[in-house]
Formats: C-alpha cells, sequence, structure tokens
C-alpha cells in the first residue's frame, strides 16, 4: 500500500505541477490533495526509517516536511495568488 501511495503521489504532481505553473483556476483544489498526499507519503517515509534506525534519512524526511508545509504556507497567503481568484 505504501508503494502505491508513493507512485500515485507522484503521477498525481505531474498535472498538478503543470496547473501551478499555468495558473489554472483548478489547481487549488488538486494542490490541496497534492499537499495532503504527500505529507502522507513524507509521515509514512519516515515511520519506515524511524523504525529502519536510519537517523541520517528520519532526518531528511523531516526536512521534507517542513518544507512541504512552508511552500503550502506561502502559496496559500501569496497576494497575487495561483490562479485562485
Amino acid at each position: 500500500m505504501h508503494i502505491f501511495a508513493d507512485v500515485t503521489t507522484g503521477l498525481a504532481l505531474i498535472p498538478g505541477t503543470f496547473g501551478l505553473h499555468t495558473k489554472k483556476t483548478w489547481v487549488l483544489h488538486m494542490y490541496l490533495t497534492l499537499i495532503g498526499m504527500v505529507v502522507y507519503t513524507v509521515i509514512a517515509s519516515l515511520g519506515y526509517t524511524a523504525d529502519e534506525g536510519n537517523g541520517l534519512f528520519v532526518g531528511m524526511f523531516i526536512i521534507f516536511l517542513i518544507v512541504t508545509i512552508i511552500v503550502a504556507v506561502i502559496i496559500f497567503v501569496k497576494e497575487e495568488g495561483v490562479g485562485f481568484q
């Protein structure tokens, strides 16, 4: 199930990224879903690597999680919007 979630997230990020860069109006709904998917896969990967005892990768996934949250906040507070009007 974990691999399926990772692959689905990766495939869904392709049209989502296209929508962000071309400032499509539908991208907000997809973006909310994608951020949730990314957070889920990062947390699942973090848990897996923590169980394996690999501290370096745990740190890497914590950084990924923090960056994901920061990017989400930046997108939502950006004055110009990304086609979210």
